[in-house]
């Protein structure tokens, strides 16, 4: 079937992203650590790191496709074995092997959640009797072009952007110093993204679904529910987190109580990322992802650019305000490009 080169192709671009990163990872650990985080000592514990880079990026895959399926109890259960197990593994492996271990375990984690997945995913399949086939699968390759090609190359394009900032921070006098305090107060944007990510992974299959159908005032409907729900939750959220961002700094230690600011403006921050990500998903429904291309590029220079200009002087709260700018830019193109959707422009967001 149809359905079945479809999955068969995005799998083997899956793999071979996959390896083709880990690969790189392991070739070139040396010169990353070295250049790139100016500690060479840590070479060896990147190149175990390849483990967790080649399952995670098959996990996307595989979460994507249930998400498809909308198998959401089954990616509850996932989710819920395997940070479990992933805790478990955390204690044992850093234990057992202090940094190396911890290092290895976050490979074992993304090894468990890709089997939990591969057994769904298995499931699923089974239950709409589709078997994935790599027989022909290039004929397919509009799903290449118009999809996953776009995808892969602004996942790539942001992840080089956010490495590049965070290795030009490390890189300044007391870097190490402003990465540990961002990544303390960045923690905070994983509690504030959750319940708008769950949310947003429900619904996005259901709007895919309506516009299929060409239902447009239901799309319309459930879209609006989801900015809503989105809105408040990440607003409660961050406002709590923010107002007690001294106390929750003081759990990593005494030298991060300093970076409330960092930890306030990540918070607001943590909105408008929410919010860009609502907004992004009429152009997933309606299948403009050469327009996410351009918002990614748009908001890695930004990001970039002004990390350049502002870490050196103002450290973690200077890449705090480099992502506050990018998000906002790219939330002012998703709102654009949804205004450009529902008048049913054409779809280009450069020339007109």
């Amino acid at each position: 079937t149809r359905l079945g080169k479809i999955l068969g192709l995005c799998s083997v671009i899956t793999i071979g992203t996959g390896g083709f990163f880990a690969v790189s990872l392991l070739v070139f650990a040396r010169q990353i650590a070295e250049y790139g985080f100016n500690a060479p000592h840590i070479s060896d514990h990147l190149r175990i790191a390849a483990i967790y880079i080649f399952f995670i990026t098959l996990n996307e895959y595989q979460v994507g496709l249930l998400t498809g399926f909308e198998s959401f109890a089954k990616l509850a259960r996932v989710n819920f074995i395997q940070a479990v197990g992933a805790f478990l593994l955390t204690y044992l492996m850093t234990s057992l092997w202090g940094l190396t271990g911890a290092t290895l375990s976050l490979g074992v984690a993304a090894l468990l959640n890709w089997y939990l997945n591969h057994l769904a995913i298995k499931e699923q399949l089974h239950k709409h009797q589709i078997v994935i086939s790599y027989q022909d699968m290039f004929q397919e390759k509009a799903v290449l072009i118009n999809f996953a090609f776009p995808t892969a190359l602004s996942g790539f394009i942001g992840s080089i952007a956010v490495w590049g900032c965070n290795a030009y921070m490390v890189r300044q006098p007391d870097g190490l110093v402003q990465m540990a305090i961002f990544t303390a107060a960045a923690s905070f944007r994983s509690l504030i993204m959750f319940v708008p990510g769950l949310v947003t992974r429900v619904v996005t299959p259901v709007l895919c679904n309506l516009v299929g159908e060409n239902k447009t005032s239901s799309y319309s409907k459930v879209f609006a529910f989801n900015v809503l729900i989105s809105a408040i939750a990440s607003t409660g959220i961050a406002g709590l987190l923010a107002l007690t961002a001294p106390k929750l700094l003081a759990v990593f230690g005494k030298g991060f109580s300093g970076g409330s600011e960092v930890a306030v403006l990540i918070a607001v921050v943590s909105i408008v990322e929410v919010m860009a990500n609502t907004f992004y998903q009429p152009l997933l429904a309606y299948g403009r992802i050469w327009w996410q291309f351009q918002v990614i590029v748009c908001w890695s220079l930004i990001l970039v650019s002004i990390t350049l200009f502002t870490v050196r002087d103002y450290g973690a709260l200077g890449l705090a305000w480099a992502y506050m700018a990018a998000h906002l830019v790219s939330l002012a193109m998703y709102l654009f490009a949804g205004y450009r959707i529902k008048k049913n422009a054409e779809p280009s967001m450069v020339n007109g």
